[in-house]
């Protein structure tokens, strides 16, 4: 089934899907643009385009719609091509601005406009086994510059090496091997800054003793990778080393268990149990992963505030952490591609405790 069958099976027949959103523009025409807007009915699939895409989409886009010029604002072209017999819109709420929102309101006062962005975002859970290719794909380049990066801190630590430099020198790999744009900014944080979840690189040197996390990933076609190895240089204390065997054990854990059909907060729970247990629970803040596609970041997700069970094909980040401030922190992750019967992990780099 194409994905715009897919949308249509959400529709009436007196109903219409308006779509802003860049990535659900891209995920339903198979193109890119910074302006764009789709209107599907059961009867008809428009993209709306100014004059920068109009020759590119017109060769570019999916051959279920038909490509048509902006006629003024978002609002006016709406209110021009919309079907007499639509009396509900479902739109994405959560995109759109208030003053946006407003002008369709106000274009087409006789219509109901519904947010919809879980059941048009949730159409992209599921990857296709096209989908999972790119995204196979995007974490082998990942896998492969970790081994380079690993190689280039271990011959240049000692002599100053920077977080900034090490981010900077992953991007530069990540794109000599294929990757397009990064899915995120590169997170590398060493020494006590790998306490902090989310550190941005900085000119702080690598030192004797020093963990470093690394949190990145490449895309291909769109499609994103996300991966964190955290390893260390000269020596580790025994608190560190028994600090990174417990989050191992946290993740080893959560991917013996991952399956479709599991529930977001139950697997969150399997890391979060194992950390309490040696009263620890409090250094893990965060949710143990979450969906990614077109985007990095997408729903559902491993998390406690997640009740509901993830599908066959989506693809889940694993990321348990500990976080100790001042001190150090660790992370490990790897995405899976959840199964009937278990998992499929698109990493293969190491997860051993490394020193260099």
């Amino acid at each position: 089934m194409s994905r715009i069958e897919l949308l249509r099976n959400l529709l009436k027949n007196n109903e219409a899907a308006l779509i802003e959103a860049p990535k659900n523009r891209r995920y339903f025409t198979n193109m890119n643009t910074s302006n764009g807007m789709l209107l599907i009915t059961q009867e008809k699939a428009l993209f709306f385009t100014d004059f920068r895409y109009i020759t590119a989409a017109e060769s570019q886009v999916d051959r279920s719609f038909d490509v048509k010029l902006f006629e003024g604002t978002h609002a006016e072209t709406l209110k021009a091509y919309l079907p007499r017999e639509i009396e509900r819109v479902f739109f994405e709420g959560e995109y759109l601005s208030y003053t946006a929102a407003e002008s369709f309101f106000r274009a087409c006062p006789d219509t109901e406009f519904i947010c919809a962005d879980k059941k048009i975002n949730g159409l992209r859970v599921q990857k296709s086994e096209e989908e999972l290719g790119y995204m196979r794909a995007a974490q082998k380049i990942a896998d492969e510059a970790f081994l380079h990066i690993l190689d280039f801190i271990s011959g240049k630590w000692k002599t100053g090496l920077t977080e900034k430099q090490i981010a900077f020198e992953l991007e530069v790999e990540m794109r000599k091997n294929g990757s397009g744009e990064m899915p995120f900014s590169i997170i590398c944080a060493s020494g006590a800054n790998t306490a902090m979840p989310h550190a941005v690189p900085t000119d702080k040197p690598v030192e004797n003793g020093d963990f470093i996390t690394i949190d990145y990933g490449a895309t291909l076609n769109d499609y994103c990778s996300d991966m964190t190895r955290t390893f260390a240089v000269g020596s580790v204390s025994e608190k560190q080393e028994r600090i990174y065997d417990l989050v191992l054990e946290a993740q080893l854990a959560a991917l013996s268990a991952a399956k479709a059909g599991v529930k977001g907060s139950e697997m969150h729970k399997i890391a979060s149990d194992i950390f309490s247990r040696e009263n620890l629970g409090e250094y893990f803040g965060h949710g143990l992963g979450h969906s990614l596609g077109l985007q990095v970041h997408e729903e559902p997700r491993f998390s406690p505030l997640c009740d509901e069970t993830v599908p066959e094909n989506a693809v889940m980040s694993v990321e348990p952490g500990l976080y100790l401030p001042g001190e150090f922190g660790v992370r490990i992750e790897d995405c899976v591609v959840l199964r009937r019967d278990g998992c499929e992990n698109l990493a293969s780099s190491a997860k051993n405790l490394i020193i260099l």
